[in-house]
């Protein structure tokens, strides 16, 4: 069953909106058949986009991921785009 499953069926039980379902951290036992996770049921959307973590909100749709380049990246952006490459090495 996936997770998207798993929030609908939880929504239609505890009588609740899917968009206010969160399901997460599932570990399957040995040798299969059985998964245990957890799941948070919120008051409203305001209160699941307030106190949920932002990556938990792009995984179900409700917020848009941050693009931005690899640390490596930004890195070097920050070297070249400083005036005096001198100072850079006197505090490094």
């Amino acid at each position: 069953m996936s997770k998207d499953e798993l929030r609908s069926k939880l929504s239609e039980l505890y009588k609740a909106d899917k968009a206010q379902v969160s399901v997460f951290g599932f570990r399957t036992q040995y040798g299969g058949g059985k998964s245990t996770g957890f799941a948070l049921i919120y008051d409203s959307n305001e209160a699941m986009k307030k106190f949920e973590p932002r990556y938990r909100l792009v995984r179900i749709g409700e917020a848009q991921k941050v693009e931005k380049p690899s640390r490596q990246q930004r890195m070097f952006f920050f070297i070249v785009s400083r005036s005096n490459v001198d100072e850079y090495h006197s505090w490094k």
